[in-house]
C-alpha cells in the first residue's frame, strides 16, 4: 500500500542520513526494516524489494570495508 511505500522511503531515507553521521548499526536497523515492509507489501521478488536488499548489501560490505582500514591503520 502507499503508507507501506511511504514508511519505507522515510526508514530509507533515515539509514542515508544515519550512515553519513557513521551511525552503521543504526543505519542496519533501519535498511532491515526497509526490506521486511517491502517484502511484506511486495513481496520478495518486486524491484523495490530487491533494491532494498541490495543497499543492505552494500551496508555490509561497507561496515566490512571500514573494518579492514582500521585493522590495516592500526597494524
Amino acid at each position: 500500500s502507499e503508507a507501506h511505500h511511504r514508511t519505507a522511503t522515510s526508514h530509507h531515507n533515515l539509514s542515508a542520513l544515519l550512515l553519513d553521521m557513521d551511525d552503521l548499526p543504526a543505519a542496519q536497523s533501519y535498511l532491515e526494516q526497509v526490506v521486511a515492509i517491502f517484502e511484506r507489501s511486495l513481496g520478495p521478488n518486486h524491484p523495490s524489494t530487491l533494491a532494498a536488499g541490495s543497499n543492505l548489501q552494500m551496508h555490509d560490505l561497507l561496515v566490512m570495508l571500514r573494518e579492514f582500514n582500521k585493522g590495516a591503520a592500526s597494524g
